[in-house]
């Protein structure tokens, strides 16, 4: 697999991922913040993600980039290292595609993670 850096993403990069994420991950609530609205003087929003999946918003670039893979990019598996977030996302993913994943975790990390 070849990998590469290429900005600006293309509207046509995004319509792809909804459509990949259409049905697999939650849509999480983004309720108006009053609170920060009125200190900032404009429309502040928040978007709950916490309240996603696996907690975080990893779930969503995990799943779009495992989900556009080739068949046979599939079937070599992946593997993926996190010591937090990113690995749920990459391990739910993977079991909800059906692709072999191994996460490795760093020795040095957050106990609480």
């Amino acid at each position: 697999m070849h990998i590469t850096y290429d900005l600006p993403v293309a509207i046509e990069d995004i319509l792809d991922a909804k459509k990949r994420l259409a049905g697999k991950i939650y849509k999480t609530g983004m309720p108006r913040s009053n609170y920060f609205s009125e200190r900032c003087k404009g429309e502040i929003f928040l978007k709950f993600e916490n309240m996603q999946r696996t907690g975080s918003f990893k779930i969503r670039g995990a799943f779009n980039k495992l989900s556009s893979l080739t068949e046979a990019e599939k079937r070599k598996g992946v593997v993926a290292c996190s010591a937090g977030n990113h690995a749920q996302g990459v391990s739910l993913s993977c079991a909800m595609l059906g692709i072999d994943g191994k996460v490795v975790m760093p020795k040095a990390r957050q106990s609480l993670k």
